[in-house]
């Protein structure tokens, strides 16, 4: 398959919808990290019932994340719809929010460092992450 769309993750809740062209049939969708991982995958029936018409896909991952891919066959064309939960990311912009509100210009000549955020595993989080939908 190709990569049809990508999209940065910078909240708690990222939400993505791609309207494809009416004649476009899938045989599958992924979800793929940024670094190549596939994070979802869905095997794509033919609409060929009501019970097809919508198709779904959940990946649960650690520290409470989670990834919900469906396809939806409408009328004007299939549609999928993504949305990505990370709880971590909302401490982040908490942080990253109280660190901006009680900043004041540092001193010349000082050297100032931003807390990392932490994952509660000892391991660092990106403050942001995209995923790529192919």
């Amino acid at each position: 398959g190709e990569v049809r769309t990508s999209q940065r993750v910078t909240a708690e809740i990222n939400e993505l919808r791609l309207k494809l062209a009416h004649k476009e049939e899938p045989s599958f969708i992924e979800v793929l990290s940024e670094q190549g991982f596939c994070l979802a995958y869905l095997e794509v029936d033919e609409p060929v019932s009501v019970d097809k018409l919508e198709q779904a896909e959940t990946a649960l991952f650690s520290d409470d994340r989670s990834l919900f891919l469906t396809l939806r066959f409408a009328p004007e064309g299939p549609i999928i719809h993504v949305v990505y939960r990370d709880p971590v990311m909302a401490g982040e912009v908490e942080e990253d929010a109280a660190v901006d509100r009680v900043s004041e210009p540092a001193p010349l000549g000082s050297k100032v460092a931003s807390p990392a955020p932490h994952n509660g595993c000892g391991f660092s989080v990106p403050s942001s992450r995209n995923f790529y939908l192919k």
